[in-house]
C-alpha cells in the first residue's frame, strides 16, 4: 500500500472483506459500507486474555465516530509515516451499512527503523464453536448477540465434555 493509493486499496480490500464474509456467515451483509479507525497500542497488545481484550475494543470502537471512506483516507495519509499494519475487520453489519474497523499498528521505532511499506489484510474472526464445522455464524458475534452467547455456552459445554473423556481415558 503507498500513501497516493490509501482509497483504492481500502475500498478494494473492503470489498473483498464482504466477499469473505458473506462465504462465511448467515447474514445479509450491506455494500453500504462506513468506518472506523482504531489505533492499536503496546498496551492493548499486553491483554493476554482474549474475551478481555475483546471487550475493551468494543468499548473503544463504540466511541469512535463513523467516518466515510474520504474522512477515514485523511486520517491514515496524516499518520501514514507511521503505519506498519492495516488489519480491515467487519465491526458491524446492520441492514442498512456495514461498519468496517480499520485497525492501524504503528511501527516500534524502538525495535528498528521502519524500512517496508504497509501491509494491508483483511479479517474475518471465526468463533470457537464454528472454526472446526465449517457451520455459518452470525457476523456480529464479537458484540455477543444472545445467539451467539448462547452458541458460546454450549460449544463450552461440548468441550468440557470432550476434555473430561481425554482425561478419563487410562
Amino acid at each position: 500500500m503507498k500513501s497516493d493509493t490509501i482509497k483504492i486499496d481500502i475500498l478494494n480490500a473492503s470489498n473483498s472483506l464482504l466477499t469473505i464474509a458473506r462465504d462465511l456467515t448467515h447474514n445479509s451483509i450491506s455494500d453500504n459500507f462506513v468506518f472506523i479507525i482504531r489505533i492499536v497500542d503496546k498496551d492493548f497488545n499486553k491483554i493476554s486474555s482474549f474475551y478481555e481484550r475483546n471487550k475493551l475494543r468494543n468499548i473503544i470502537n463504540n466511541s469512535k465516530p463513523v467516518l466515510t471512506i474520504d474522512n477515514a483516507t485523511k486520517e491514515l495519509e496524516n499518520i501514514f509515516d507511521q503505519i506498519h499494519e492495516i488489519n480491515l475487520y467487519i465491526y458491524k453489519s446492520e441492514n442498512i451499512k456495514t461498519i468496517i474497523e480499520i485497525e492501524v499498528t504503528i511501527f516500534d521505532k524502538s525495535i528498528s527503523p521502519k524500512k517496508e511499506i504497509p501491509q494491508l489484510h483483511c479479517k474475518v474472526p471465526i468463533p470457537p464453536y464454528a472454526s472446526q464445522t465449517n457451520e455459518k455464524f452470525d457476523i456480529n458475534w464479537q458484540l455477543e448477540t444472545f445467539g451467539s452467547k448462547w452458541k458460546m455456552f454450549w460449544w463450552k459445554q461440548k468441550t468440557k465434555r470432550e476434555l473430561n473423556k481425554i482425561k478419563n481415558v487410562p
